[in-house]
């Protein structure tokens, strides 16, 4: 094969635009645009043979020759704004899964843009695990990456509103991904054996931004507003599975999601927002405003190395 990727995505713009139809195709590996260089080749078919990657965390991925990886990357996603590259290299949330659906919110409120009442958009998302434990029995700490597409159009070509969310950065032993919630401020239990890798982490999304525990909500509420229009964003968000979700006892998440398997009537996941607490525990302080419909699940070479999601700043 040539040594060649084309991807129909402008990298270097400060506001990427995309269509839904060309990240579907990227996250489902069924981009006919796309060729894989040849040093990639074996690592691409691991996903064609339908087999599920183990990417490991560590120190020695985060420095090489003499370069800060880490840095770089935590600079690149909260400066960059494309929704995919040629290819990309997840130094902490390597293992995932996709899923696509739609976001829609159902109930009154006083935020302002796709946090509104009646906005619905497509959808594209990635749960992972922060570091390299996939089964059930290790840490894992969970996270979902959103993408809202500001359209029901899969053609049109949009800018998207980009958010981070997971439940305990440090992991717990939750057994599945359907019994947890994340929020955009998550937990971090502090993990002896994990402490050299979350510091560095640490240090370098602390360089690249002032808070890097907490991810802003204003892509969001900013998402199909007039420049000169008031914004209003919610403080925290939790996403959480709705509860009569049906369980299964998968070790690898991934598996767990494999939603031609388990799901082929979709997952939902309830909206929540608060402007009180970040607690996932908590019963009382969140406004339930809408949903997250998942049609559809994808692990692929599109999904752990092509798919990017911009981190928004702290205004």
């Amino acid at each position: 094969m040539k040594n060649l990727i084309i991807l129909p995505f402008l990298m270097s713009l400060t506001f990427a635009q995309s269509r839904y139809e060309d990240i579907l195709q990227t996250i489902s590996d069924s981009n006919p645009a796309v060729q894989i260089e040849e040093k990639y080749q074996d690592e691409y078919l691991v996903y064609k043979r339908g087999e599920l990657p183990q990417y490991t965390v560590s120190m020695n991925n985060f420095f090489e020759q003499g370069k800060n990886l880490i840095l770089e990357a935590a600079k690149r996603t909260t400066t960059e704004k494309a929704d995919s590259y040629p290819r990309l290299t997840k130094l902490v949330h390597a293992n995932g899964v996709c899923v696509a659906g739609t976001w829609s919110i159902t109930e009154p409120s006083s935020y302002t843009g796709y946090f509104s009442q009646g906005k619905t958009g497509l959808f594209i998302g990635r749960v992972s695990v922060a570091l390299s434990d996939t089964e059930r029995g290790f840490l894992r700490g969970f996270g979902v990456a959103g993408k809202i597409f500001p359209t029901l159009d899969p053609q049109e070509k949009v800018s998207t509103a980009n958010f981070f969310t997971a439940d305990d950065l440090g992991g717990t032993t939750i057994p599945r991904f359907t019994d947890t919630a994340v929020t955009n401020e998550p937990a971090l239990s502090i993990r002896f054996r994990l402490i050299k890798l979350l510091l560095a982490i640490n240090s370098a999304f602390s360089q690249a931004d002032s808070n890097p525990g907490f991810r802003p909500l204003y892509p969001i509420s900013e998402l199909g507003m007039a420049s000169t229009a008031v914004i209003k964003t919610p403080r925290w968000m939790k996403l959480e599975p709705v509860k009569d979700t049906l369980k299964n006892d998968e070790e690898d998440f991934r598996n767990e999601l494999n939603f031609d398997k388990y799901y082929p009537q979709g997952l939902v996941l309830n909206i929540f927002v608060s402007d009180t607490t970040p607690s996932r525990f908590d019963t009382t302080s969140w406004l339930k405003i809408g949903q997250i419909k998942l049609k559809k699940s994808f692990v692929s070479y599109g999904c752990d190395r092509q798919l990017h999601f911009a981190h928004p700043k702290m205004k």
